[in-house]
C-alpha cells in the first residue's frame, strides 16, 4: 500500500510529509484521567505512552481499539503523526499565517471571511500573524489548510503547528528512542 502523503510550504518550498500508520499522538489526560477509560484499559495503555510536550504522548496505533480511536479523534484528543527528514511530527490543529504586506493582509482577510471550515483566533486577524484552526479539530486538516492558504493567498508563511520528535541515542544503549526537542 502506498504511503499517504500530505504537504505544506516552508520558505516557498513544498515539504512532503508521510502519514504514519504505526504511531499516533494522544492527549495524556485521556488515558491518565480517572473515569475516562476502564482501569484495565488504563493499565494497558499507560506504560505504552511516550510523553511529549504540552500534554501529548505518542503511542502505537495498535494500542487503541477502533472505537477508542474514533471517540478520541472526534473530540480532538488524537492527532496524526507524520514523518519527514528523519523526524516525527505531531500535527496539531492550528496554522500560523504570517503576512506583513498590507495588500496581502487585505487579501488574506477577505479569503478568511469566505471560509466556513475554520476559526480565526480572536485578536489575530488584524495583526501580522493570524492563527487559524480547522473546525474539525484535526491536525491533518491543519496541514491541508496551511497548504491551501499558501497556494490560494500566497502569504509570506502559512505553517501548521507541529510537535517535532527526533531520535536521540538512549544513554547506555545503542538503541534510539523518540524524544521531544
Amino acid at each position: 500500500m502506498k504511503p499517504v502523503e500530505f504537504d505544506y510550504y516552508a520558505d516557498g518550498k513544498r515539504i512532503v510529509l508521510t502519514l504514519s500508520d504505526e504511531v499516533v499522538a494522544i492527549r495524556q489526560d485521556c488515558v491518565t484521567q480517572p473515569g475516562r477509560l476502564s482501569p484495565q484499559r488504563r493499565r494497558v495503555l499507560e506504560p505504552q505512552l511516550r510523553p511529549l510536550l504540552r500534554g501529548w504522548s505518542l503511542t502505537e496505533s495498535r494500542n487503541l481499539t477502533p472505537a477508542e480511536r474514533a471517540e478520541l479523534q472526534a473530540e480532538g484528543s488524537l492527532q496524526p503523526v507524520f514523518e519527514a527528514a528523519g523526524a516525527q511530527l505531531v500535527a496539531l490543529p492550528e496554522v500560523r499565517v504570517e503576512e506583513t504586506r498590507p495588500q496581502q493582509q487585505n487579501a488574506l482577510k477577505h479569503w478568511l471571511e469566505r471560509q466556513e471550515d475554520l476559526e480565526v483566533e480572536s485578536g489575530t486577524a488584524l495583526s501580522e500573524i493570524t492563527v487559524v484552526r480547522p473546525r474539525s479539530g484535526r491536525g491533518e486538516d491543519a496541514v491541508r489548510l496551511a497548504s491551501r492558504v499558501f497556494q490560494e493567498v500566497h502569504p509570506e508563511a502559512a505553517t501548521p503547528r507541529f510537535l517535532r520528535v527526533v531520535r536521540r541515542p538512549h544513554p547506555g544503549s545503542e538503541a534510539s528512542i523518540p524524544q521531544p526537542d
